[in-house]
């Protein structure tokens, strides 16, 4: 499907136009009553793209202007008819109703019209069609009123491909092709298409174009419209452009004003620039100063920030050193606590083996001849401690009564110093009782540090194990020993 064009004519007739040729590339046209430049002219799409033709328009204004705006071009400043040389033209300015029919122009009077006869050169339409070179692949003429006479001065052998024929009377839908279509059939046309203003044609020579002028144009034919044209299609396009025109001219005009408004503003400004310049002056060196102080501001937030962090990096370093003394004496202690572990574990293990070695078992019974005459040899003993017990109390009493005396005496506690000082067992005793009589606390003896460094569970467990049932009582003892050492090691 060929692109569309910009349709600039009256009544869609490039459109249909470009259907038919828009294959050929860039051909040739001939425009009999050519009028504007711009409004309804069926040539222009095709100049857009890159055609060339003859213009024959007699009015100065429209010549004048086709020849300015189409470079390349012909332009012929004549009217066409049967015969060469010199006719009379009817002229209505600002229109395309001129015309070369006097009847025509007498009714345009009635009407209340403005016409004005000139007379202009008349060439014959085989004139114009030997200007081209090569094939003309359309021709149009719309002379209003005058077709047959063009028409009539065509002789030659060249024939367009299509013709395009304006056949209804001016400013009418009445049909007047009847006076001249046997003159285009005869020079070897078939009519295809009627638009309701024109006639087309096609050459026997190119029957081929006849189905582009089945139907008219239509959104298929995907052109658009340029607004430029008189029909009503283009009404309303002419309308906003209109308006939009005005629009423009309005914002011109608040554009200009606008203008003068910020001239005289800039000039008010100018002079109050000269009014102010102490003023900003001033402020200036304000702000470089308060710049100057927020700079120093700034130094000495990052001094502080700088120092905070080298602080904080130097707890963190004092933090990890003490971190490691700890960690080196909780490993230091775990150390001992496990040495301690495993002497006890030896010990023990060495105290079952022992009491598990046939030596043990074999001096089982003199053990047990031990243990009796321990017993009987002890038995005084005991009794006689039990007397001292029972007599302590009243011994008590009397030496913290001699003791109480005797330190009242400065002479006695001399000597009882002196006596004391070669005994050094005796003096403790003789000072811890000395003051139970004068009413001051008794120190405890302080467990053994052994056992309280090595108090752990698995210690504990080892401890808490029974011995087996062959043990001597004195091993029995000695266990006991070490469990009271070990309970008072915790309190």
């Amino acid at each position: 499907m060929k692109d569309g064009i910009v349709s600039y004519a009256q009544n869609f007739e490039d459109v249909i136009l470009w259907r038919a040729l828009g294959h050929v590339g860039r051909g040739n046209y001939v425009d009999v009553g050519a009028q504007s430049a711009y409004e309804d002219s069926v040539s222009r799409a095709f100049h857009e793209q890159g055609w060339k033709g003859v213009h024959v328009e007699p009015m100065p204004f429209y010549a004048d202007q086709l020849r300015q705006e189409r470079p390349g071009d012909v332009v012929m400043q004549v009217m066409v008819g049967q015969e060469e040389g010199i006719g009379a033209l009817y002229a209505m300015s600002g229109t395309g109703l001129s015309t070369s029919r006097e009847d025509l122009a007498e009714g345009y009077e009635r009407d209340g019209r403005e016409v004005t006869r000139v007379v202009v050169p008349v060439v014959t339409l085989d004139q114009v069609l030997t200007i081209v070179e090569g094939d003309v692949h359309w021709l149009k003429i719309d002379v209003e009123g005058a077709e047959k006479q063009v028409l009539q001065g065509w002789h030659g052998a060249l024939r367009p491909w299509v013709l395009v024929i304006e056949s209804t009377r001016p400013m009418s839908q009445e049909q007047n092709y009847e006076e001249w279509d046997a003159l285009v059939v005869e020079k070897g046309y078939r009519f295809v298409y009627f638009d309701g203003l024109n006639r087309f044609y096609i050459s026997h020579a190119h029957p081929e174009l006849a189905d582009a002028f089945q139907v008219g144009p239509n959104v298929f034919d995907r052109f658009e419209l340029s607004g430029t044209a008189t029909s009503t299609f283009a009404a309303r396009l002419k309308h906003e452009a209109a308006v939009a025109h005005a629009q423009t001219a309005r914002v011109g005009e608040d554009l200009s004003q606008v203008s003068a408004e910020l001239s005289r503003i800039r000039e008010e400004l100018s002079a109050a620039h000269q009014l102010n310049t102490g003023f900003e002056l001033r402020m200036l060196h304000q702000r470089l100063e308060a710049s100057e102080r927020h700079k120093a501001l700034l130094a000495d937030q990052a001094w502080a920030v700088a120092h905070a962090t080298r602080l904080q990096e130097e707890l963190m370093q004092a933090k990890a050193r003490e971190n490691e003394v700890v960690a080196a004496a909780i490993s230091e202690i775990a150390e001992e606590r496990d040495l301690a572990l495993s002497q006890v574990t030896k010990l023990h293990s060495e105290l079952t083996i022992i009491h598990n070695s046939t030596s043990w078992v074999v001096t089982a019974p003199m053990r047990v001849m031990s243990r009796v005459l321990r017993l009987i040899v002890r038995a005084p003993v005991k009794l006689a401690r039990r007397g001292v017990h029972a007599l302590k109390p009243a011994v008590k009493r009397v030496v913290f009564g001699v003791l109480r005396r005797a330190s009242r005496s400065p002479r006695l506690r001399r000597t009882a110093g002196n006596v004391l000082a070669s005994m050094p067992a005796l003096d403790a005793r003789v000072r811890a009782w000395h003051g139970a009589a004068l009413g001051r606390p008794v120190a405890v003896m302080a467990a053994p540090q052994a056992f309280v460094a090595v108090d752990s569970t698995a210690l504990r467990q080892r401890l808490d194990e029974p011995l087996p049932a062959d043990a001597s009582a004195q091993a029995k003892q000695g266990l006991l020993r070490v469990r009271h050492a070990m309970a008072g090691a915790r309190t």
